[in-house]
């Protein structure tokens, strides 16, 4: 049933809708109330087909919210044109109105499927939205079975993420905010790990900081007895060496046929390499892919890294399917 009006004259009204919206927009409220907020029409429709269930649309001409065809269970509300407005993108002003809505957030399980690729995409500290958004719709474009954030990466319901994916949300598998520590566990046998790079700065930075860390580790040696010892080299992978365990890999040289599942890490590479973060590198013996590139590019966008890895990941995977 549509309500017209309580309007935005309403104190009522303005007070509880200004709530929903805010908790369906901002990363901690998605994470207290599990709703997201979606804008314009499309986006909406594409949620409703995928079987996201709405809790309220709000909307300034009734057009808008009879061409969903929405059932009773839906609160919809007609509302003012400035009232909305502050609430949406630009893009979402359209000449024929305004329509956003909060739903529940979806929670997609990975399923075993002849057409998913054993592929986990991890996003590390990428805060660009649309960036964030691109690499998931390309993710569920080859195939990829999972897709995942580090702690410190945009808000991947954001509206920005969820235009740019096109709606890649409600049809992949995704978790956020991951730790190393917990995206160690998803690690198994025969498990690739693999580092986008689309600059040497990355692997000269990796370089640097596994060297201040082997550093600091035989500098604690010194000072501890042989059951310090023991503790520290524990901490350090298997393959510990003094010298770099990083191999360093043109993007055209990897196989990745033969590894029953493969870790894509997309990182932002302007930032400084954390000890967990260069721990779990190390522990699972990530390869470290460069992407070439012509003197005088200095940086590329992780788009680039990321989605020309997806397609070579994708390219010889396909090709050894029966």
């Amino acid at each position: 049933m549509i309500q017209k009006n309580p309007r935005a004259d309403s104190r009522g009204f303005r007070r509880r809708t200004m709530n929903e919206l805010v908790d369906s927009k901002s990363a901690t409220g998605i994470e207290k109330t599990q709703t997201i907020f979606l804008e314009g029409q499309n986006m909406i429709k594409d949620a409703v087909n995928a079987g996201v269930e709405l809790k309220s649309v709000y909307a300034t001409e009734k057009i808008l919210l009879e061409r969903l065809q929405l059932g009773g269970g839906v609160n919809q509300y007609l509302t003012r044109n400035k009232t909305l407005k502050d609430w949406v993108s630009k893009q979402a002003v359209q000449s024929d109105g305004i329509i956003c809505a909060v739903a529940k957030k979806p929670i997609i399980c990975e399923t075993e499927s002849a057409d998913k690729l054993p592929v986990t995409v991890v996003l590390d500290r990428i805060m660009e939205p649309w960036t964030a958004g691109v690499l998931l719709k390309t993710a569920r474009g080859i195939g990829c079975a999972r897709f995942a954030t580090t702690k410190g990466c945009c808000n991947l319901w954001d509206p920005v993420v969820l235009t740019a994916s096109e709606g890649s949300h409600f049809h992949m598998a995704i978790e956020t905010n991951l730790s190393w520590n917990k995206l160690s566990e998803c690690i198994d046998d025969n498990c690739m790990v693999v580092l986008a790079s689309a600059r040497q700065i990355v692997w000269k930075g990796l370089q640097k900081a596994e060297k201040n860390f082997l550093e600091d580790l035989e500098e604690n040696i010194k000072k501890g007895d042989e059951c310090l010892e023991e503790n520290l080299l524990q901490e350090c992978s298997p393959g510990y060496t003094r010298g770099s365990i990083f191999p360093v890999t043109n993007f055209t040289e990897v196989d990745f046929s033969d590894k029953n599942h493969i870790i894509l890490i997309v990182s932002d590479d302007t930032l400084k390499v954390s000890k967990q973060k260069l721990k779990f590198l190390q522990e699972n013996n990530a390869v470290l892919v460069s992407i070439p590139m012509v003197t005088g590019i200095s940086k590329l966008n992780p788009v680039v890294a990321g989605v020309v890895l997806m397609y070579k990941i994708q390219n010889q995977l396909v090709s050894i399917k029966p």
